[in-house]
């Protein structure tokens, strides 16, 4: 019988305590020491651990801060990838609100770091990175019995309109950057100034529209941080502010196609609660309206259901 995961590491840890730090959406977490170790739900998650690798080796030397130097290993009928941990401190988007001094290093350095990725070489991108992209939107017409349940037909025809002309907008050449397509406080690290001192997780890394990034930071919540970050990073990287186009990405962040589909094609089973709360994130920003009202659209749309369900 094969050992779990936690034997395993235990047989190859030479006494250093194996403790589970979480799963995510494709892998299982361990710390072994001063080492991460990840196990993926799938084989095509462990084919993006390479795809991941060769991204941190591309950028390593272009960028301010410190990036995991991936191992990509299989042994006793595992497969997994180690890298060693970054030192730092995990950080939230609040955690400085009223520190604006450390707040104000923080969006520095995001901002930094985003205009040290954007401007590495991608010329030889596909030469030097393999493995298929990560973080494709979700083609709408499949999800379409998913979401319809919770719109009406008015609604829906509305939504699938703005997300097409959204994530089919076409996209100047010089806006296709190497993007880190997450960047947020469980996969970066600060040190005790408040400055981004180290970056992970580029599992949806690639070659992307550069407003993606900042669109992350825009979802945050944290809108004081948001604007810093923002004018920073159109002065460090010589680029005019985009600022419908941020948050038109921003509107559709959660539908990336693995969050929606299965390797294999079909669809996850994705909670009631969950889906609500993808729709009204988006609608939201949709409609240009405050944040505090997805809310709203969370209990219209929850009302819409129960209606039409009787």
């Amino acid at each position: 019988m094969k050992p779990s995961v936690k034997d395993f590491l235990t047989s190859i840890a030479d006494g250093a305590p194996v403790k589970y730090i979480g799963s995510g959406t494709d892998s299982d977490a361990f710390v072994v020491g001063e080492y991460v170790y990840r196990f993926p739900h799938n084989a095509a998650t462990f084919a993006q651990y390479t795809r991941e690798s060769q991204i941190c080796n591309l950028a390593r030397d272009a960028v301010s801060v410190a990036l995991p130097e991936i191992e990509v290993c299989k042994k006793s009928g595992f497969e997994y990838s180690k890298h060693k941990m970054i030192v730092g401190k995990k950080w939230r988007w609040h955690m400085f609100s009223w520190r604006p001094i450390k707040q104000a290093r923080l969006a520095d350095s995001i901002a930094r770091f985003f205009a040290e990725l954007h401007g590495v070489d991608i010329s030889d991108f596909s030469g030097r990175v393999t493995g298929a992209d990560n973080f494709k939107y979700v083609d709408i017409k499949k999800i379409i019995p998913e979401i319809s349940p919770f719109m009406s037909a008015r609604t829906l025809r509305f939504f699938v309109k703005k997300y097409n002309s959204i994530v089919n907008a076409r996209v100047p050449k010089g806006d296709m950057v190497l993007c880190h397509m997450g960047l947020k406080g469980l996969n970066s690290v600060v040190d005790n100034t408040g400055r981004l001192v180290g970056v992970f997780d580029f599992g949806n890394a690639g070659v992307h529209e550069r407003w993606r990034d900042l669109g992350v930071i825009f979802t945050g919540k944290n809108r004081r941080l948001y604007k810093m970050v923002r004018r920073r990073y159109c002065k460090y990287a010589g680029v005019k502010y985009r600022r419908h186009r941020i948050e038109d990405l921003a509107s559709v962040e959660h539908f990336a196609e693995k969050r929606w589909l299965n390797p294999d094609g079909t669809l996850r089973k994705l909670s009631d609660d969950r889906i609500k709360r993808y729709l009204a994130h988006a609608l939201a920003l949709f409609y240009h309206m405050p944040m505090w009202f997805r809310r709203v659209l969370y209990i219209k749309m929850s009302i819409h259901t129960y209606l039409h369900r009787k």
